[in-house]
């Protein structure tokens, strides 16, 4: 059921109120019908359903006045209607009284609560806005009206005011003609509005059911007269009921149909077919008027009413094939507007994902660029942020790529509410995002970086796991700068140097340049350097105390460059970490191992154990046990010779680096825990990570003959271990003292220079021989 604003109304279920509405309103008609041949005893009955309809008519009103999201001039029009409708119901009370009591003559009481029902719907009528219209509609509005009102008004002269000593004689009142009359103008202003003026607000079908409520109403009202014979029945019994059914019916379609909306504008013109009938009907009620008479008046009338009808046939002809014109052309016009809009949409569709991150809707790489190079043409001062995530490939190997997804578009948020509404956020691709802060040097924009890397930092919850977020970030300003592209770079070089130091951030000095282009250089030559066999395995003992037999040893990659000498470990090392060279040099040592390890055999030496270092990128890479036992599978050595050495950063973030280790140890490996206490220091580690061995920080060694808290921490961590039953290796040791305490303490393994500085593969089966030969004396 369509609304004629343009809505769709729900369907119609009849409500109680309907049901009743429309049970009275039956049982009024058949009343008043059968009344025509049957004498009613008690003419009571057909007075009583009057004031119940009044009731249910004012309260469905008052309920579509009450609509949420009505307009005002809705809410008022329906009110409007409601106090009509109960000042009808007073005025049936009243009537009923008088028809009783008054032998069917109407009071003033009674006319005057009647007419101040009709000057309520005449308000609220009135009160219903029209468009704004041409001159042109203006006129036609109002040639269309007159016609309409001259029809109407010489049919209520046919049918009803010539006959008023009728029904004044038959009602002892010219009330009933007048108040005919006046109901009838009502549904007809109703009728216009809906037919000239649209609805202004108003459903345009529960329009129309009162206009045609109020029509049939007055209508029925003519039958009067026929009832003046019958002193048991009155018009009002049938005119009032059926009036107030179409009220309650159009009040419940306007609750239907929701709250207002505007009518839609159209180009199409629409040919108003009312004041035609109005013309067709008054030449149809001249021609009956003359039959019976003379011949040629019926003729004359006849042949006018032909050619007006004609007339209007042929005007209706051109007016439709004109709208059919106009609207041809509105279509093309809008077929053409709307082209227009998509491709301008499409346009700036496109302008948009040219210039912004589809995941994050953040401004990409291109756009920053444009927007430095802005500021700086413009010379304004800015500065810019670069921020790298940590370890997000091991999120994305651990979780998946939509988990990792999920990281940076929360990544993306936090940064949004961290900056200013001028700063521009921007995600330059991977895990890299910037910001750049038009108005701010490095020293302002330093105070506003440490409030965005406490919100990115905060951990975040992805599918149920909490992961722990951290990044490197780099800060420069356009000071000195000769380019925009130079600040990037300038920062890029910051951010780079604070993963290295494991800082929240870094502000850009010169002297950066120039470790970055030592540290790239490096870089390069580490790739080449297993080829260029410039890298080699020493092996450290590892010892039992207090007697010093190597038990196993550790392998230390060293570098010795073709011009720099030897590179020291915790230097290239890092640049391997950083430039994704790690897993090439751990396979590569992992391979010279199991080597090492086949020639020892050879040379009668089985029980050697070596210690490897695995790196938190290596653990984390997919496959990494497959790789390690397919190499141990090539060279024929037994996992049980083997025992992987990490550090806490690597595990503590759980995840597949956690996985991996379970799965390695599963087959065979044994897991050592490197540098314990000088990471993260989070004692879960010890019964989450499937570990083996704890190998103490010779930070902690170091103080181990004092009183200190070194002396403390070594002594509760022989004690964890214990109860643990996990093996504990001292790092570090130096002198003898410290072996002898430690000793003391409970530590039954050691390493450090004490015993045994790094030796070739060669010393190696030297030392063990040694070993062997002091326990066979």
């Amino acid at each position: 059921m369509s609304v004629g604003t343009g809505a769709v109304a729900r369907p119609f279920r009849p409500t109680p109120q309907i049901v009743a509405a429309i049970v009275l309103a039956v049982a009024a008609s058949a009343w008043c019908v059968i009344g025509l041949w049957y004498e009613w005893p008690m003419p009571l009955m057909g007075w009583a359903p009057l004031p119940v309809l009044g009731l249910l008519a004012a309260y469905e009103c008052r309920a579509a006045a009450r609509v949420p999201g009505t307009g005002t001039a809705v809410r008022r029009f329906w009110a409007a209607i409601a106090a009509a409708s109960a000042f009808v119901f007073v005025g049936s009370v009243s009537m009923c009284y008088d028809w009783l009591y008054r032998d069917a003559l109407t009071s003033p009481l009674t006319a005057v609560i009647l007419v101040a029902g009709l000057v309520a719907a005449y308000w609220g009528l009135f009160q219903l806005p029209s468009r704004a219209r041409t001159a042109g509609e203006q006129l036609r509005f109002a040639l269309d009206a007159g016609v309409i009102v001259v029809a109407v008004s010489l049919f209520a002269w046919h049918f009803s005011l010539r006959h008023v000593e009728s029904w004044r004689s038959s009602t002892g009142s010219d009330f009933a003609v007048l108040a005919t009359v006046a109901v009838a103008a009502v549904a007809l202003i109703a009728f216009v509005k809906v037919a000239l003026t649209g609805t202004g607000g108003v459903d345009r079908h529960a329009l129309h059911l009162l206009a045609l409520g109020m029509g049939v109403g007055s209508a029925t009202a003519v039958l009067s007269p026929v009832f003046a014979t019958r002193p048991y029945l009155n018009g009002g019994m049938l005119a009032v009921p059926i009036a107030y059914l179409f009220v309650i019916l159009a009040a419940d379609r306007q609750r239907r149909a929701g709250r207002e909306r505007a009518e839609p504008a159209s180009g199409r013109v629409k040919v108003s077919l009312v004041p035609y009938a109005a013309v067709v009907t008054a030449g149809v009620l001249l021609i009956q008027d003359r039959l019976g008479g003379p011949a040629e008046p019926i003729v004359v009338a006849v042949a006018v009413v032909l050619l007006t009808t004609l007339v209007m046939v042929r005007q209706l002809t051109v007016l439709r094939e004109n709208a059919r014109l106009l609207a041809t052309v509105d279509a093309n016009l809008a077929a053409l507007r709307s082209a227009w809009d998509d491709l301008d949409t499409a346009q700036t569709q496109l302008a948009h994902q040219a210039s912004h991150d589809a995941l994050t809707n953040l401004a990409n790489r291109a756009l920053l660029a444009e927007r430095v190079d802005q500021a700086t043409a413009a010379g304004e001062r800015f500065a810019v942020l670069l921020i790298d995530l940590n370890d997000f490939k091991a999120v994305n190997d651990w979780l998946g790529h939509a988990a990792g997804d999920r990281l940076l578009e929360i990544v993306a948020e936090r940064l949004l509410h961290a900056v200013r509404t001028e700063d521009t956020v921007a995600r330059l691709g991977g895990d890299e995002f910037a910001v750049l802060m038009p108005g701010l040097d490095a020293a302002s924009a330093g105070e506003r970086c440490a409030e965005i890397a406490s919100r990115v930092q905060r951990p975040v919850v992805i599918e149920g796991h909490q992961l722990e977020v951290s990044a490197g970030i780099g800060l420069a300003d356009n000071g000195n700068a000769a380019t925009g592209a130079d600040v990037l770079r300038r920062a890029d070089v910051a951010m780079y140097v604070a993963k290295a130091q494991n800082a929240v951030f870094v502000r850009y000095h010169p002297d950066m340049d120039q470790i970055a282009a030592e540290e790239a250089r490096l870089a390069a030559d580490l790739r080449q350097a297993i080829e260029r066999h410039q890298l080699h395995l020493l092996y450290q003992p590892v010892v039992e105390l207090p007697s010093g037999r190597t038990v196993r040893v550790e392998a230390l990659m060293r570098w010795r460059h073709p011009t720099d000498g030897m590179v020291p470990p915790d230097r290239f090392i890092a640049i391997a970490e950083r430039s994704g060279t790690i897993d090439t040099l751990g396979e590569w040592a992992l391979r010279e191992v199991c080597r090492q390890i086949v020639s020892w055999q050879a040379a009668d030496q089985t029980d050697i154990e070596v210690n490897v270092n695995v790196s938190a990128r290596q653990l984390r890479a997919p496959g990494f046990p497959e790789l390690v036992t397919a190499i141990l599978a090539e060279y024929g050595v037994p996992p049980d010779r083997i025992t992987l050495e990490i550090t806490e950063t690597a595990v503590f973030d759980g995840g597949p680096a956690v996985e991996s280790l379970r799965t390695l140890r599963g087959l065979g490996f044994k897991v050592a825990l490197d540098d314990f206490g000088t990471g993260h220091s989070s004692l879960s580690l010890l019964t989450t990570c499937p570990v083996d061995i704890i190998k103490v920080d010779k930070s902690f060694v170091a103080g181990i003959t004092g009183t200190g808290q070194q002396a403390v921490i070594v002594t509760a961590l022989i004690q964890i271990t214990a109860g643990l039953n996990l093996h504990a290796v001292a790092e570090g040791v130096e002198t003898a003292d410290q072996a002898a305490r430690l000793h003391a303490l409970g530590y039954r393994y050691a390493q450090g220079y004490y015993f045994d500085r790094p030796l070739p593969a060669d010393d190696v089966v030297s030392r063990f021989r040694v070993d062997r030969a002091k326990i066979a004396s």
